[in-house]
């Protein structure tokens, strides 16, 4: 049976987060679990302020919290596109003496969604007119990228989007799918033609 503390959904999976984190790291923390010795064995996950006092770095949409509560911070759940723990030299490197304890990158789908399109219309005056009239929703539109055509499921397409960098692409043109037809083809099609 889960224990959910005071934070609910995002509060246990920060929790969980920051176990995993502290449990690879950290032998204290691993002496700390509670886990309790009956025959159905059940892990309640604390609060993260509880098993340690040690805050971590939290990056959440490139702005960076250095916490050990998650109740105000985390963003819904079901918005995350991707979670990254990184830890040691890493996370030292990258952070300094703030990353000593590890950071945990979060980034949402809206936030990937934002980046991509400002990406975009750096190449693209066409692209940026049709976001603008969209107020940002690309709902109607079919990506191409390098000839081959992205899944229309929004999390795929969003990661594969947010993940081309700017040195990375030749061109982009958008223009109305002469395939369209109103069932499941989008009326735009966003051609990007990368350098790979």
């Amino acid at each position: 049976m889960l224990s959910l503390s005071k934070y609910g959904r995002a509060g246990l999976f920060m929790s969980a987060v920051l176990f995993c984190l502290l449990l690879s790291g950290n032998a204290d923390a691993q002496n700390n679990d509670a886990i309790h010795k009956d025959t159905s064995v059940r892990l309640v996950i604390r609060d993260p302020g509880s098993i340690t006092n040690d805050r971590i770095l939290l990056i959440v949409d490139d702005k960076k919290y250095y916490t050990n509560s998650f109740d105000s911070l985390f963003p819904d759940t079901s918005n995350i596109l991707n979670v990254k723990v990184i830890k040691g030299r890493e996370s030292i490197d990258k952070y300094g003496k703030k990353g000593k304890n590890g950071a945990v990158l979060i980034t949402t789908i809206k936030y990937a969604v934002e980046q991509y399109q400002k990406r975009f219309s750096a190449f693209s005056k066409k692209y940026t007119g049709y976001r603008i009239r969209q107020q940002g929703k690309d709902d109607s539109c079919t990506y191409i990228v390098s000839g081959l055509i992205l899944s229309n499921d929004s999390r795929k397409k969003t990661e594969k989007l947010y993940n081309i960098k700017s040195q990375d692409i030749k061109g982009i043109a958008i223009t109305e799918n002469p395939w369209y037809n109103g069932g499941e083809s989008r009326k735009y099609l966003v051609v990007i033609d990368t350098k790979n």
